[in-house]
């Protein structure tokens, strides 16, 4: 066990960290999200069933995982990682336009302006541009929430 004793930095992170702790996050997050929506899948079967038979539509499954993953996302900024795994593995960390740690509110709204601009691939495309142009390497949804991404793990005081 070894203690986190670095100073964080305020420099922001490169657009291809960012890229690619987006490219892990994915892989990891993905997966666990695929898991998730197949057991909610079968524990909501039955319910689906009976709501199909009514004539409504069954969307339960997509819509708790939908859910549950905007949540879980935003607790990961939040919580004293103020990372995802993917920008955990790539030594990023998000935090206020005053370099301090996300409330759950603020890691909301990152993630909701995030998961807003990703179907609107013209939003999405400029958002990805903006990583590497932008001064302080801030995407659309940096600004709509006003956050940060920086080079550097947050102080935790929890040994790693």
């Amino acid at each position: 066990m070894s203690f986190e004793t670095a100073t964080p930095t305020t420099i922001p992170a490169d657009g291809m960290a960012r890229v690619w702790a987006s490219v892990l996050d994915w892989a990891i997050l993905g997966l666990f999200f695929c898991m998730l929506w197949a057991l909610l899948f079968i524990i909501t079967l039955p319910l689906e069933i009976v709501l199909t038979l009514f004539g409504l539509p069954g969307v339960m499954t997509s819509g708790a995982v939908s859910i549950l993953s905007i949540v879980i996302l935003a607790a990961f900024y939040a919580s004293p990682w103020q990372a995802t795994p993917g920008k955990r593995m790539m030594n990023l960390r998000v935090t206020n336009a005053d370099g301090e740690r996300l409330n759950f509110v603020q890691a909301l709204i990152r993630v909701m302006a995030k998961a807003l601009s990703m179907p609107m691939f013209i939003v999405f495309l400029i958002s990805g541009v903006m990583l590497f142009i932008h001064p302080e390497k801030r995407a659309i949804h940096d600004l709509v929430a006003s956050t940060r991404v920086l080079k550097g793990k947050a102080i935790t005081g929890d040994y790693a």
